[in-house]
């Protein structure tokens, strides 16, 4: 079974702590949103860090660069929980792992779970210093942030208009149900005060034969 949790106010360190748990044991997860988990620290410590990663360069040939950084939020989340995988068991583990920015059409549909041991809003005191990964992959050179916002604006439309849509249906579905179990309760009360009568004329019935018995 594959599970899908929203990224949205989540702490990068404990969502990929508890990811990284949950796929050794042979679980198949799915994070979206991955532009919306938050990091402790603020922006510009968390800037000069990853700025230091991207100027490292090669010893031998310095012209090729250095280890490859990702700088989606999507890749950075990856990173992470590759990182905190044994070697033995990686390659394995990140077969049933998959991370978008945004939500992508398969998972905007489906139902997705939160991490209560992850989210920022029990985790983290109000005053703490956090970033956004989406904030931070701009400043290293994401270039697809607006067209993800672009995407997530559409789609949070068309999911508010199915919404609406739900919402009349259930009041309408309620409505309906209220004057079903209205009905049925003025039947039963017509069904009782009914039996009731027949009991009442079946008491007289008999108060009455047994008065005649005793006249003849």
């Amino acid at each position: 079974m594959e599970i899908v949790i929203d990224g949205h106010g989540h702490i990068l360190g404990r969502v990929a702590s508890i990811c990284s748990k949950e796929l050794l044991k042979g679980q198949r997860l799915v994070i979206v949103r991955c532009e919306d988990i938050c990091m402790s620290g603020g922006i510009i410590r968390q800037k000069m860090k990853y700025h230091r990663a991207l100027r490292r360069r090669s010893n031998t040939n310095p012209r090729r660069g250095g280890p490859k950084i990702e700088t989606s939020p999507s890749g950075i989340l990856a990173r992470v929980i590759k990182g905190m995988l044994p070697r033995s068991k990686r390659a394995g583990a990140l077969r049933n792992f998959k991370a978008y920015d945004g939500c992508p059409p398969p998972y905007g549909v489906v139902k997705k779970m939160v991490i209560p041991d992850a989210l920022k809003v029990l985790r983290m005191r109000r005053e703490s210093p956090f970033c956004l990964l989406g904030a931070l992959a701009r400043d290293l050179g994401w270039e697809g942030g607006d067209f993800v916002a672009k995407l997530e604006a559409k789609r949070k439309e068309k999911a508010l208009v199915f919404y609406k849509r739900k919402l009349k249906f259930l009041a309408e579905r309620s409505r309906i149900l209220d004057e079903y179990d209205k009905k049925q309760n003025e039947l039963q009360q017509q069904q009782e005060n009914l039996l009731e009568g027949i009991v009442v004329a079946l008491v007289f019935y008999k108060i009455k034969c047994k008065v005649c018995s005793r006249d003849r």
